[in-house]
C-alpha cells in the first residue's frame, strides 16, 4: 500500500521590502515549504481567509503602531503562530508587538540559517510537521 504524503506546511510572508521579502520566500521553498508571498500589509487577512497557513511572518516597513495593529487583528482571528522580522527598534516596540500577539520577534538583519531554524521551530509548535521531517 502507497503511503500518502502529507501536504508541505504553508507560510505566509507579509513583506512590502522589495528584496528580502522574495529571499525569505526563496530560503524556505529551497527547504521543501509551501510559500505564499502577500506585498501588502492590509491585504493579510484576506490572504490568510483564502489559503490557511501554518506560520505567519510579517517583515513589513510601515509605522510601528499600523504594525501592532496588524498583530492585534490577526490575533483577534488566528491562532497561528506569528513571527516578526523588525530593523532595531526600542524594548518597548518589541514588548509591545508581544503583548498584541506577536509568538516571536526577530531583529534584522538576520542569518538565512538562524531565519530557518527559528521557522522550522515554530512549524513544529504550531503542529504542522513532526520534528523527524524538519
Amino acid at each position: 500500500m502507497a503511503e500518502k504524503l502529507s501536504p508541505a506546511p504553508k507560510v505566509l510572508i507579509v513583506s512590502n521590502q522589495q528584496t528580502t521579502g522574495p529571499l525569505w520566500a526563496f530560503s524556505l521553498q529551497q527547504q521543501k515549504l509551501q510559500v505564499m508571498l502577500e506585498s501588502e500589509p492590509s491585504n493579510t487577512l484576506a490572504r490568510w481567509e483564502k489559503e490557511i497557513p501554518d506560520l505567519i511572518i510579517l517583515d513589513i516597513n510601515i509605522p510601528e503602531s499600523t504594525t501592532l495593529e496588524l498583530i492585534r487583528s490577526m490575533r483577534a482571528e488566528m491562532i497561528i503562530p506569528i513571527m516578526l522580522l523588525t530593523p532595531a527598534r526600542s524594548e518597548d516596540f518589541i514588548l509591545e508587538a508581544y503583548a498584541a500577539g506577536a509568538d516571536d520577534c526577530m531583529i534584522k538583519p538576520v542569518s538565512p540559517s538562524l531565519f530557518q531554524a527559528k521557522v522550522k521551530v515554530w512549524l513544529r509548535r504550531s503542529g504542522a510537521v513532526s520534528s523527524a521531517i524538519l
